[in-house]
């Protein structure tokens, strides 16, 4: 399909959408392809042509880069005073161009936990029908490509993708020891329909070695369009949205910066923004809507009083449990020649790992030999690599490892984004102060706790103990609760699952309505991680694709 990219559209168009992510690209695509209107999709970032942002093992390589937007949280006291990074993308497939890629569908109880605050539209079945829908269209774009992937789930899915690749000597064998001891979730093999307790390898976003982004996803929905639909799409990259503009009490178009212009792009129908959990409440707050008296410390007229706007910051934790081996093989950064060479002839080997190729949930209250079958709503996940946790890709390792990274999937702390006026801007351009509030609820760190107990508990016996030759972090002799305690402050991180600044809620306070409607303006939607009321107990690529499909069907 012919389309507009990196140049200055032509318009006008019905709509345009601001983040060209996960739910920028989904929503993009099915405008046009359910022909819906015309659409500008909008991205500060550029096309995702890096080696970094293709080939699955080097996504680490791009923290810190242009590719992303270096965010970062204020001294968090929960974290022992650290600021930490919050990696996100900035390119053209926002962070499903720099994430690991895992395609997990959310838990029942966690759209329990959506149906309370946002209404019934949110319940396990209206969402699990547009799962459905989202996974058959997955399926329909991915037969374009011309390779087919053997995977074990191609009659569940009755599609290429998502799929399990290769698995690495080290995670084949952890996996072995999860099937040997009846630990594998037996969700998996049947559809992923929704998550269990129990380990497997995990479903990921890729195709022949190479990483598959919501925006490669919207260039095959666009190359399966008729031709007369041509004039249905345009993208224009390296454009910063500074506001929303508005006719009253409705959104009418954005104000961007393009090529150190400034220009006004307008919307017949409306604007919708995607721009994640951090960018769209900073277009928001710049637009004028949010607590008023957040407002005194920046240059922006007031339009629209939003108390809850930017508040119920939500994250996941990430703490490396880190394994030396007895035996296997190192994963290092760079790659020695033979990866390399393997990786070009065949896209297998390291480099077409994804690193977190296996995985799982468990609730760390259940009774470690029933851990796999409990019905309990789980609280912890693994997301296992055989990798050093925190060497990997800064330094050479010549020891083989395996890092259980015990992710807390059910905090209960909570924090907030406000705006702030840029410290190196000199025309009032907002920023944002970012707290997420780790740890601050005093019920996660005991959670924290018994995590690691769990963990511990699991990795032992027949097994694991022929095969783990120590425990290098946190180490066997950190056992007090104290020094565990200090070690969870010292080196939990976030695994860049960030949510809940901008979420749906029943109450006129809540910043947008059941359908993503920004309240008091009209013609304005926001869909992104930032409108889950709750943060999904998983990674949560697959559940913003299914929001995006909701909000398809509800557009005017």
């Amino acid at each position: 399909m012919r389309s507009h990219l990196g140049t200055d559209p032509t318009g006008p168009f019905d709509y345009i959408i601001v983040g060209a992510g996960v739910a920028g690209c989904t929503l993009a695509a099915q405008i046009v392809t359910r022909n819906l209107g015309s659409v500008l999709l909008l991205d500060a970032g550029d096309p995702d042509r890096s080696y970094r942002l293709r080939v699955p093992a080097e996504y680490p390589t791009a923290f810190g880069t242009s590719w992303d937007w270096s965010f970062r949280t204020t001294n968090q006291a929960g974290l022992a005073r650290r600021s930490i990074p919050l990696p996100a993308g900035r390119a053209l497939g926002g962070s499903s161009a720099i994430n690991a890629m895992i395609y997990i569908e959310a838990s029942p109880s966690d759209f329990g936990e959506w149906a309370k605050v946002a209404g019934e539209r949110w319940s396990e079945l209206p969402c699990r029908e547009a799962f459905l829908q989202v996974r058959n269209w997955i399926g329909k774009l991915t037969r374009t490509i011309p390779t087919q992937l053997m995977s074990r789930y191609d009659s569940v899915f009755n599609a290429t993708l998502p799929s399990i690749p290769e698995l690495y000597p080290t995670i084949q064998k952890a996996l072995q020891q999860f099937h040997n001891r009846h630990q594998t979730a037996s969700s998996y093999p049947h559809g992923l329909d929704r998550p269990h307790a129990g380990f497997d390898a995990y479903l990921r976003m890729q195709h022949n070695g190479r990483r598959i982004s919501a925006w490669k996803l919207l260039q095959l929905a666009l190359n399966a369009t008729t031709p007369k639909d041509s004039h249905l799409f345009s993208c224009l990259h390296a454009a910063y949205v500074r506001s929303v503009e508005f006719d009253r009490d409705r959104a009418v178009g954005v104000r961007i910066m393009s090529h150190g212009k400034e220009r006004v792009i307008q919307a017949h129908r409306g604007v919708i923004l995607s721009a994640g959990t951090f960018g769209t409440p900073r277009v928001l707050f710049a637009s004028g809507i949010g607590s008023r008296d957040e407002f005194q410390a920046i240059d922006v007229p007031h339009r629209f009083e939003s108390p809850r706007l930017g508040k119920n910051l939500q994250d996941h934790l990430v703490l490396p449990m880190v394994y030396r081996l007895k035996c296997g093989t190192t994963v290092s950064h760079p790659p020695n020649r033979e990866d390399r060479l393997t990786y070009l002839q065949n896209r297998k080997g390291p480099r077409a790992s994804n690193l977190a190729e296996l995985g799982g949930f468990f609730n760390s209250l259940a009774d470690t030999a029933s851990i796999a079958s409990s019905r309990e709503p789980f609280d912890f996940q693994w997301h296992i690599t055989p990798t050093h946790y925190l060497e990997y890709p800064n330094l050479v390792s010549h020891t083989p490892h395996l890092s259980f990274g015990l992710t807390h999937v059910a905090p209960k702390s909570r924090g907030f984004v406000k705006p702030i006026r840029a410290s190196d801007s000199n025309d009032h351009e907002v920023a944002l102060h970012i707290d997420p509030g780790y740890l601050s609820d005093p019920g996660d760190l005991s959670g924290w706790l018994q995590g690691i107990s769990r963990t511990r508990e699991l990795l032992q016996g027949d097994g694991w103990c022929d095969w783990l030759a120590e425990e290098s972090l946190p180490g066997a002799r950190r056992s007090d609760a104290k020094v565990l305690e200090l070690f969870v402050r010292r080196f939990a991180t976030t695994i860049y699952h960030y949510a809940g600044t901008c979420s749906l809620g029943i109450t006129n306070r809540d910043a947008l309505d059941e359908q993503f409607r920004v309240r008091g303006i009209d013609g304005l939607w926001v869909c992104d991680a930032s409108a889950m009321p709750t943060l999904v107990r998983c990674n949560p690529q697959a559940t913003i694709m299914m929001m995006a499909w909701r909000l398809a069907d509800w557009l005017p």
